[in-house]
This record gives structure tokens, C-alpha cells and sequence, in this order.
């Protein structure tokens, strides 16, 4: 049997909490549709891969939300914007987010003596 310090026991009870819930509110948008302005956004000429997209989209102009159409042209690539590979790539990305923060807030808090009591003694 492998022995954890009880700090990092808590920290990673703690990550599979995050986990869990953010897969709990995300979940029932596996099995949806497209939304809003995903239908226009996913037929656009700019995303059909990663090599449009460079072409087409300039990272430095935020109108155009660069950060959003690298995903889609991602997931394009990845699977040709397939309703639920599309939501369950975005439901992976807002787990990373979630946990990124969660390490970022955890080493960097003024309160890392509390952030210490919930997750790690």
C-alpha cells in the first residue's frame, strides 16, 4: 500500500470534490444541442482546422474572441463539431480552469492557513 501524507490525502479529496461537481453541473450538457451563437460561430470558414484559423484570426484582436474560436477550431479538428465531443471537450476545459485555479489560489491566497485546514492537515 502506498502512504500519502494526509496533506496531499486532503488536497486530492479535494480536486476529485472539484471534479465531481463541476461533471455534475455540466452534465446534463452532453446530450444537448448547439446554442446561440455556436451554429454560426461552428460554420464559419475560420475554424475548419487549426491551420484556418491562423490564417484568418489575429490573436491580439479581442473583438473577435480569439481564445473562444481556437477552441472551436480545436474541437473541429479534433472531431469535426460533433454536439457531444464539442460539450465534452468544453466540460474537460472548464475542469482544467477549475483546477488551475484552485492551485493558483492555493499557493498564492493571503489565506493560505485556511485554504491549509480545509485541504491539507
Amino acid at each position: 500500500m502506498v502512504f500519502l501524507p494526509a496533506r496531499i490525502k486532503k488536497q486530492l479529496a479535494c480536486v476529485l470534490l472539484l471534479i465531481l461537481s463541476s461533471t455534475g453541473i455540466y452534465f446534463n450538457s452532453l446530450k444537448g444541442s448547439f446554442q446561440f451563437d455556436d451554429v454560426p460561430l461552428i460554420s464559419s470558414h475560420w475554424i475548419e482546422g487549426l491551420e484556418s484559423f491562423d490564417q484568418f484570426i489575429k490573436i491580439s484582436s479581442f473583438e473577435n474572441r480569439p481564445i473562444l474560436l481556437w477552441t472551436y477550431a480545436l474541437n473541429n479538428s479534433l472531431g469535426k463539431n460533433k454536439e457531444f465531443g464539442f460539450h465534452l471537450f468544453n466540460l474537460m476545459l472548464h475542469i482544467g480552469v477549475t483546477l488551475l485555479i484552485f492551485f493558483l489560489v492555493l499557493k498564492t491566497s493571503s489565506f493560505h492557513r485556511s485554504f491549509n485546514d480545509i485541504c491539507n492537515e
